[in-house]
């Protein structure tokens, strides 16, 4: 069974557990994303983030691509992983945006 590893705090990072044949390999996104060899992991640097027009999309797409690479290549079953949530609210009022 693979792990995934993920880590925020001064960079955001991904690495898997066993590393899946071709993870070193793999292109993800964001283009500034790239795999450390001495720490074993993709590695988005702060200042790629930090002078995004859109940071938040910058680190979501990162988290989304390095999470595709890492199952994809390990053959996760993602169908039986991946769920759509709903919104904890039933009451409009009440509802987050989301």
């Amino acid at each position: 069974m693979a792990v995934i590893d993920t880590r925020e705090g001064l960079w955001p990072s991904l690495r898997t557990i066993p590393e899946p044949a071709g993870f070193r390999e793999a292109r993800v996104e964001p283009d500034e994303a790239y795999y450390n060899k001495d720490f074993g992991e993709f590695i988005l640097p702060y200042e790629a983030v930090r002078t995004s027009d859109s940071p938040d999309k910058k680190l979501l797409s990162f988290f989304q691509g390095t999470y595709e690479v890492a199952a994809n290549l390990s053959r996760w079953d993602r169908e039986s992983l991946e769920h759509t949530w709903s919104p904890p609210f039933t009451h409009k009022e009440k509802m987050i945006d989301w």
